[in-house]
């Protein structure tokens, strides 16, 4: 049966936490866009597909963005007015170039689209020392993300990761002259209590021989005291003979490592 549009749809339980209504935006009588990751999701088989796309990594990675926005914000708003009131207006300017960076990265705005900010908020606020101190540029929003936030919620996800059991999913580039391997792991948070998927690691590999592969997962592990010989307890690849063959993929190789690994299909 093909399901339509309902504002029903709206009140109706998410099975991975919360409702529906909290992300979904009505785009068209069979089409919902997500306000977290901005994916289209075609609604004809209904809650199902709702909550397929709810499971998926790429909206759990836009979920925990924004729920690092929240945190954030909240950090801000626990500040008394005196601790505000001691700060100098480049302190503060810097609190609202922070808050700004976290805002637009869990809502998927262009860097080129950010970057016009400096210039808005100068003629928006022409009476604010906060505005005119504020800056923001593409190569600041970069530089700040790998070497700021990026750093600081890895270093979060480590220590978790030292501490829980975990599958991973990893893929490596099929780009001839880019030699990386993408690792995301799934776990239980306990502090939203739920399964989540988030993304681990983009480490650099010399080959994609799955001796090579195999390395560089221990390594990767190893060097951020991840116990995963204990740990890991199930890993998903794709089909190539690098990751699946019988005798010498990946997974063949990891399973002499991690005596109860389960592998998906």
């Amino acid at each position: 049966m093909v399901l339509h549009y309902s504002d029903d749809l709206l009140k109706t339980p998410d099975p991975n936490g919360g409702k529906f209504g909290d992300w979904i935006v009505k785009k068209d009588t069979f089409n919902v866009t997500c306000r977290l990751c901005k994916s289209n999701v075609c609604i004809k088989e209904g809650e199902k597909a709702l909550a397929k796309h709810s499971s998926s990594a790429k909206h759990h990675k836009a979920k925990g963005a924004q729920a690092g926005t929240g945190n954030i914000f909240q950090a801000f708003a626990q500040q008394d007015a005196k601790q505000r009131e001691q700060k100098s207006c480049e302190e503060k300017a810097r609190d609202a170039e922070l808050i700004y960076l976290h805002h637009i990265e869990a809502h998927g705005i262009p860097p080129h689209v950010a970057s016009c900010t400096t210039l808005l908020f100068k003629q928006m606020f022409p009476d604010s020392k906060i505005a005119e101190k504020f800056t923001f540029s593409d190569s600041k929003q970069g530089y700040e993300i790998t070497h700021g936030l990026g750093q600081h919620y890895n270093t979060r996800l480590v220590n978790r990761l030292q501490q829980e059991y975990f599958s991973i999913n990893v893929d490596e580039s099929t780009v001839l002259k880019t030699n990386q391997l993408a690792i995301t792991v799934r776990y239980f948070h306990r502090g939203v209590k739920r399964v989540v998927t988030e993304h681990y690691k983009t480490v650099e590999i010399g080959k994609k021989d799955a001796d090579s592969l195999v390395s560089v997962l221990h390594e990767t592990f190893t060097a951020d005291g991840i116990d995963y010989k204990s740990q890991l307890l199930h890993i998903e690849t794709d089909s190539c003979p690098a990751m699946r063959g019988v005798r010498g993929g990946v997974i063949t190789k990891m399973k002499t490592k991690v005596e109860y690994l389960y592998v998906g299909d």
